[in-house]
C-alpha cells in the first residue's frame, strides 16, 4: 500500500459567526450607555440569532459563541437592572428612606456598569486567545502527516499505525461494490486531565464526499477500539472498520474528539 499522508481541512468562512461577534461587541459597548443603549435592542437580538445559527456551522463556532454570549449578557443587564430597580422598596412619606433607596439604586447602577465593562474586557481578551488558537490551527492545517507520524490535537496524541483492506468472511461481507477498510490507531493522553475516547470520534470520507461512521462487523472483534477514558499519560490502541468503495483512491480518516469544537484532523488513507 502506498504511503499515507494526512492533512487538516481548510477553514471555511462563517459570515453569521463573524456578524454575531461584531454585533455582540458593538451592542455591548453602546448598550451600556444610559438611554442611548436602548436603541441597540435590535442589535442584541441579531447577535443572539446569528450566534445560534453560526454555531450550527462547522467553522468559527467560537466567534459565534462569543457573539451569542455578549448579546445575552447585554440583554439581561439592560432588563435585569430595571427589574431590580422596580422592586427596590420606597416610601414616599419618608424622605430619609427615599433618599437612601435612591443612593442604593445609583450605587447598584455604577456596580453593574463596572461589571459590564469588566465582562467586555474579558470578552475582548477571550477573542484574542481565540485568535491565537485559530493561528495554531492554521499551522496544523499547513502540515502533512504520514502513517506512523504522531499528530497532537489538544491533549490527544493520535498515531495511525496501519491500514488494511478486507473482503470480509462468508457470513460477514461488505455491501456490493464496497470493501472493509481496517484502520489501526493509537491514542495517548498528553494532558493533565482525563480524556475520553470513542469510535464515534472517527469517520471516513470517500472520493465522492460521502462521510460515514464505523461499520458493525466481526472481522476485527478481537482488536476493535471500544470507548472509555484515558488518565494523564494513558494510552490505548485498537482498530476501526469502515465500508468504502473498492480501491477508492481518496479515502480520508477524520478525527474529531470534541463535540464542542469543529476542529478535526484528516488523514489520507490511500
Amino acid at each position: 500500500m502506498s504511503e499515507a499522508t494526512a492533512a487538516i481541512s481548510q477553514t471555511n468562512s462563517n459570515g453569521l459567526a463573524t456578524a454575531s461577534l461584531v454585533l455582540g461587541i458593538v451592542g455591548l459597548v453602546i448598550g451600556i450607555i444610559p438611554f442611548l443603549g436602548w436603541f441597540m435592542f435590535p442589535v442584541w437580538i441579531l447577535a443572539i440569532v446569528f450566534g445560534i445559527i453560526g454555531r450550527k456551522q462547522s467553522f468559527k463556532r467560537t466567534s459565534a459563541t462569543v457573539g451569542l454570549i455578549l448579546g445575552i449578557i447585554t440583554l439581561v443587564y439592560k432588563f435585569g437592572f430595571w427589574i431590580i430597580l422596580a422592586f427596590v422598596p420606597t416610601d414616599e412619606t419618608n424622605d430619609t428612606t427615599t433618599f437612601d433607596n435612591n443612593n442604593e439604586a445609583v450605587q447598584n447602577d455604577v456596580e453593574n456598569e463596572e461589571s459590564i465593562e469588566n465582562n467586555n474586557n474579558a470578552a475582548i481578551n477571550n477573542e484574542d486567545n481565540n485568535t491565537n488558537n485559530e493561528e495554531t490551527e492554521e499551522d496544523l492545517e499547513n502540515q502533512t502527516f504520514h502513517v506512523g507520524d504522531e499528530v497532537e490535537h489538544d491533549d490527544y496524541s493520535l498515531i495511525v499505525n496501519d491500514v488494511e483492506k478486507s473482503q470480509g468472511e462468508d457470513f460477514d461481507e461488505p455491501s456490493d461494490g464496497n470493501e472493509y477498510i481496517i484502520v489501526e490507531v493509537t491514542i495517548d493522553n498528553n494532558g493533565d486531565d482525563t480524556i475520553s475516547y470513542n469510535p464515534y470520534h472517527f469517520n471516513i470520507q470517500n472520493s465522492q464526499g460521502n462521510i460515514t461512521d464505523t461499520t458493525f462487523t466481526t472481522i476485527d472483534s478481537d482488536t476493535s477500539l471500544s470507548s472509555g477514558d484515558l488518565a494523564p499519560g494513558g494510552t490505548v490502541s485498537g482498530t476501526l472498520t469502515f465500508e468504502a468503495p473498492v480501491d477508492d483512491p481518496e479515502l480520508e480518516l477524520i478525527f474529531e474528539p470534541s463535540f464542542w469544537s469543529a476542529d478535526e484532523v484528516r488523514v489520507d488513507l490511500d
